[in-house]
């Protein structure tokens, strides 16, 4: 029994710490935390207990960002990005449960990998409101089977027109309502929001932390090169899912 208490609370540290780093690269970046602590609670945490939990912590983290960068909110692009991510969730998202989920994020990371440059975006004309809705359709019909959709949505809020606050905050205050949305759907199926509430309060004060230490590194970072770490970021999350998702898929062949 000892043994399986030293466990946990080893399990809990080793989550509460990684909150706050991965807080810290979405605060100078904008992304990428998100996935990687999703990809680590996957790992130490049943998949019924990860989703709504991730979902509640980044509830905050997001939440917290968008107020790290208030002042430079595009807040006009929430509208257009929920009113797609809502009937996504209820249209979209119960067909893709059915769907193989390795091999959703394999062509998650495939549409990274050719859109990590933004080029792609600004040729198909996806930077204005079809982008933005786009950006919802994406959070709210994958968010509940893949965890975090961040990645994906990125692209679509790479805009050259758009410093870098206002990229990192309005990026997070529309994820913050997709994983408000994701609870709200798991909560119709009677799901265990939250099965463990000091994990949660601790990892949600370790994401705030993690946030408004980021964004003083945020300031530090000069424009161009934070537009060349918000690329290649798109690029190594798109090369993780494909490696993650080509190995599950060959797993189970």
């Amino acid at each position: 029994m000892s043994a399986i208490s030293d466990f946990i609370s080893f399990v809990d540290v080793v989550l509460i710490v990684a909150a706050f780093a991965t807080s810290l690269i979405s605060g100078v970046i904008g992304l990428g935390g998100g996935t990687i602590l999703a990809a680590l609670m996957f790992v130490v945490l049943p998949p019924a207990q990860a989703l709504p939990l991730h979902a509640f912590v980044q509830v905050f983290s997001n939440a917290s960002r968008t107020v790290a960068n208030f002042r430079h909110v595009a807040f006009g692009s929430l509208f257009v990005f929920t009113a797609a991510a809502i009937p996504a969730t209820i249209a979209i998202a119960p067909l893709v449960v059915k769907g193989n989920p390795d091999a959703i994020r394999l062509a998650m990371g495939i549409f990274l990998l050719a859109t990590f440059d933004g080029r792609w975006i600004d040729r198909m004309g996806l930077t204005g409101k079809l982008g933005l809705g786009l950006a919802g359709i994406i959070a709210g019909g994958l968010g509940s089977v893949v965890g975090a959709t961040g990645a994906m949505m990125a692209p679509f809020f790479f805009r050259a027109a758009w410093r870098k606050e206002t990229i990192v905050g309005t990026q997070a205050v529309c994820q913050g309502v997709a994983h408000i949305v994701k609870l709200v759907a798991f909560a119709t199926l009677g799901v265990n929001l939250i099965a463990d509430w000091p994990l949660a309060m601790a990892m949600i004060f370790a994401v705030i932390a993690g946030t408004f230490s980021g964004k003083a590194l945020l300031d530090r970072v000069e424009d161009r090169w934070f537009r060349r770490l918000y690329a290649v970021t798109i690029l190594v999350l798109g090369v993780q899912l494909i490696v993650q998702a080509s190995i599950h898929l060959s797993g189970n062949g």
